[in-house]
């Protein structure tokens, strides 16, 4: 039976055995050897340096790294008996990480997952700890696992140490892992799932380049369930917070339509006026159609106020709009503001109104008694180029026309 110094002289014996194979580059030879001391010694500094050095020849010993099925298995008991006797050992990293490079490689991401993970957390600012961080972020999006990739990435996000470029980069792989996620609950059909999702990512990140197209997918997603107040108010909410989106107008529009359809002028009144500040180039328009829901709402005093605006812009259609509209108002309210509508109506030769305008001063001439001017101006009348001669009025005006 061999004593302690028997053991000890012949582990030095293969010790220097090993370490003349390993320059010899007969690798797996050293290996082997190396490890045979590991196991035998109880030199704790012998120990780790035959540990790994049965580690590095092996890893030389493969080449074109071309992994089998046994130098895999063998490497991965190397440095499990490094690992276990020398857990804060100064190759720790280094071996590890080389092991979960294999079961990469090889695509066992059950394998690698958990070494990546491991160092990733253990080693948080080295380099090759940064890089195991990006590997298990790999491995999570390979496996579209999309939720676990964005409590990872906002994991790593809380250290306070990482750089402008890291922090970025992290957050952009929140980001998309989010959208995947939310695009596969779509296409399983859980829409309102994906509606909810895409709404707390605009209220969570509304600094992100990618707020907008998730406060815009909401917007459809609600139309497309025929869901017209949840996509009204999204719609509303969605052209608040992103102004300068080139959808900010078509979701206003979407908003007005849907309120109009439910029935809730006040509401599509309110986004027609703000339509009308954003889309400059149909302005005159959305105020027109805003001031016709006042009037549907019997807001009278504040739909004047909107046509008076109107009246005075320039353009036609709309300017002429608003007369008429206000001339109606006004019809039986006030005479004398009647009459000077009825008089722009005249001037502008707003047909049929005109001819129906002339024909209203006429009958008060005629009332009046002052036949001769009510025969000059029907006879004026009779001649304009409107509507003004059709059954309802040809009585009145060829009465006075004979008289």
């Amino acid at each position: 039976m061999e004593n302690n110094k028997d053991i000890e002289k012949r582990d030095k014996a293969r010790f220097s055995l090993a370490q003349l194979q390993f320059k010899r580059k007969k690798y797996r030879q050293s290996s082997e050897n190396y490890e045979l001391v590991g196991l035998s010694t109880k030199d704790s500094t012998l120990g780790h340096e035959t540990r790994y050095g049965a580690i590095l020849a092996m890893e030389k010993a493969v080449t074109d790294s071309k992994w089998s099925e046994k130098d895999e298995t063998r490497f991965a008991n190397l440095v499990k008996q490094y690992s276990t006797q020398h857990p804060t050992g100064q190759f720790h990293l280094d071996v590890e990480f080389k092991l979960g490079l294999i079961y990469y490689d090889k695509s066992k991401y059950k394998l690698a997952a958990p070494i990546f993970l491991s160092l990733g957390s253990k080693y948080t600012n080295s380099d090759k700890g940064t890089q195991a961080q990006d590997l298990y972020l790999d491995i999570l999006n390979h496996n579209k696992d999309y939720s676990s990739l964005q409590s990872y990435s906002k994991q790593l996000m809380g250290n306070k140490k990482l750089d402008g470029n890291r922090v970025d980069k992290l957050q952009n792989i929140y980001e998309q892992a989010y959208f995947l996620e939310v695009q596969t609950q779509e296409e399983s059909g859980k829409i309102r799932d994906a509606i909810a999702k895409y709404l707390k990512f605009v209220k969570e990140n509304p600094n992100s380049k990618l707020a907008e197209k998730a406060g815009w997918n909401a917007v459809q997603l609600y139309f497309k369930l025929a869901d017209l107040k949840g996509g009204a108010d999204a719609s509303f909410e969605f052209a608040n917070q992103f102004p300068k989106s080139e959808n900010a107008n078509s979701a206003l529009l979407k908003a007005a339509q849907a309120y109009e359809n439910m029935g809730h002028l006040d509401k599509a009144t309110d986004v027609l006026f703000k339509l009308s500040d954003t889309d400059t180039s149909n302005k005159w328009k959305w105020k027109a159609l805003g001031a016709d829901f006042l009037v549907l709402q019997a807001k009278i005093s504040a739909a004047e106020y909107i046509y008076n605006q109107i009246k005075n812009s320039s353009e036609e259609k709309y300017k002429n709009h608003a007369l008429l509209q206000l001339e109606k108002i006004n019809k039986n309210t006030s005479t004398k503001k009647h009459e000077e509508l009825l008089e722009e109506i005249i001037k502008a030769n707003l047909q049929p109104q005109a001819s129906l305008a002339k024909l209203y001063f006429v009958e008060k001439l005629f009332s009046a008694k002052n036949y001769s001017s009510a025969f000059t101006e029907s006879m004026k009348v009779l001649s304009m180029n409107g509507d003004a001669s059709m059954p309802n009025y040809a009585h009145t005006l060829h009465s006075v026309a004979r008289f």
